[in-house]
C-alpha cells in the first residue's frame, strides 16, 4: 500500500516538473517552446517578428501586416505576437499567431497576394499551409 502510494506521488510530482510555465519566457523562450505544429516561423522568411505585449498595442500592428486587425478580449493583459513575412519574386506570404502567456492561442491568421509586376497567374490549386508548392512534383512517382 505505501508502495503504491509513494508510485502515485513520485508521478505527480514528475507530471508537475514537465508542465510548461510560460509567463516568464521571453518571446524567444516562448517560440522555442511551441510545439512545431503549433506555430513555425517560414524558414527563408523576410521579416520575423516574435513581441510579448499588450492586448491593446496589437492594433498597432495591422499597419505592417496589411488586411489584419488584431483584437483580443483584454487590452490590458500580456500576449505573445510573432508574425513571419516571405517576399519572393512573384509572391508574399504572411502569417501571424498571438498566444496567451499561459500558451493558449487566442488567433491566427494567414495570406497570400500576388505581385502585380510579376505576371504571375495564381495557383493551379489551393495550397496548404506548406505554400510553396513545387509543380514537377506532380510528375514524379
Amino acid at each position: 500500500m505505501k508502495k503504491g502510494i509513494c508510485i502515485l506521488i513520485s508521478c505527480f510530482l514528475l507530471s508537475i516538473g514537465n508542465m510548461r510555465v510560460y509567463a516568464a519566457y521571453s518571446p524567444d523562450e516562448f517560440y522555442t517552446n511551441l510545439d512545431i505544429h503549433e506555430y513555425k516561423e517560414y524558414t527563408d522568411a523576410t521579416t520575423n517578428v516574435r513581441k510579448r505585449l499588450l492586448g491593446k498595442e496589437l492594433n498597432n500592428f495591422s499597419k505592417e501586416f496589411g488586411d489584419y486587425s488584431f483584437t483580443v478580449d483584454s487590452p490590458n493583459e500580456e500576449y505573445y505576437f510573432f508574425a513571419s513575412v516571405l517576399h519572393t519574386s512573384q509572391i508574399i506570404i504572411k502569417k501571424y499567431a498571438i498566444y496567451t502567456p499561459e500558451g493558449k492561442r487566442v488567433e491566427f491568421g494567414f495570406n497570400r497576394q500576388a505581385k502585380k509586376a510579376s505576371g504571375f497567374k495564381g495557383w493551379d490549386k489551393p495550397l496548404d499551409d506548406t505554400e510553396l508548392f513545387n509543380k514537377r512534383g506532380k510528375d514524379i512517382k
